[in-house]
């Protein structure tokens, strides 16, 4: 049995423990570590299930929160929400840009992260002004950027 099978029979058996106990929900993150390389869509599977769990978690027990920002950042090459959360998570509540924003920046957050994967060929965006869009479309590009260098990047904002 090779090491990746072993690794996934460790992540079943550690399903059946109590994941809200900080011991076994950082063991998880342990072994979203251990296969990234072997199994790169089971980690994020994984590390989003740890990310949901220390959200919970750090309402009874502060270890959550490192466990969170540690499940966000590994994120957050994958996904943009999480680019946007980890690049605030040291900033003052009231300079945040995307948390206070959320409620209405999350649809377009959604089909900006379609775009990169490819789910979507062209996106229009199209609201009032002093929303956010031009800030949102720089973090995307900032994102892009980060994820493939050797790639030119472009906005227009109109």
């Amino acid at each position: 049995m090779g090491d990746i099978e072993k690794n996934r029979g460790i992540i079943q058996k550690l399903h059946k423990a109590d994941l809200h106990q900080y011991k076994y929900c950082s063991m998880l993150f342990d072994m979203v570590l251990a296969v990234k390389d072997d199994d790169l869509e089971l980690a994020k599977s994984e590390c989003q299930h740890v990310k949901n769990l220390a959200a919970i978690g750090t309402r009874k027990d502060l270890r959550f929160q490192d466990l969170y920002w540690r499940a966000v950042l590994f994120l957050a090459p994958y996904f943009f929400e999480d680019f946007l959360l980890y690049m605030e998570k040291d900033r003052p509540a009231e300079k945040r840009f995307y948390l206070p924003r959320r409620k209405v920046l999350k649809v377009i957050v959604d089909d900006l992260q379609d775009l990169a994967d490819r789910k979507l060929y062209f996106l229009g965006i199209s609201l009032p002004p002093r929303v956010g869009k031009s800030t949102l479309c720089i973090f995307f590009m900032a994102w892009l950027a980060g994820r493939n260098p050797e790639n030119t990047s472009a906005m227009a904002d109109a």
